[in-house]
């Protein structure tokens, strides 16, 4: 799943990643920092970072307004199986396991 966000020159926009995210601008140049990281980071047009479980972050549109997605990941379908079975084993339920349906480890 891909949110945009837009941003003005010297503006600041705060996030709060949720887990495996990765921030990449589309438009423009950022400055931005994360909660933990001693090192701070200008990203341009095409670059991207992947963002901590759980991290603040601080990010100013750097020149002219600028566009970054936030990409978070969707599980692949043998991680939904697994989850499914280890779901539907806890609650009684009957799922296949994606060994049983071909898929590879």
């Amino acid at each position: 799943m891909n949110h945009p966000i837009d941003i003005e020159r010297d503006r600041f926009v705060h996030l709060r990643s949720r887990g495996r995210e990765r921030v990449r601008v589309t438009c423009g140049r950022v400055w931005l920092t994360v909660e933990g990281d001693l090192d701070d980071h200008v990203l341009a047009r095409g670059q991207s970072l992947p963002l901590p479980r759980g991290a603040r972050v601080l990010v100013q549109a750097l020149d002219a307004p600028a566009r970054l997605v936030v990409h978070r990941p969707t599980l692949s379908w043998v991680r939904w199986l697994r989850t499914a079975a280890r779901l539907g084993q806890t609650a009684g339920g009957t799922v296949a396991s994606p060994s049983r349906l071909g898929a590879w480890s």
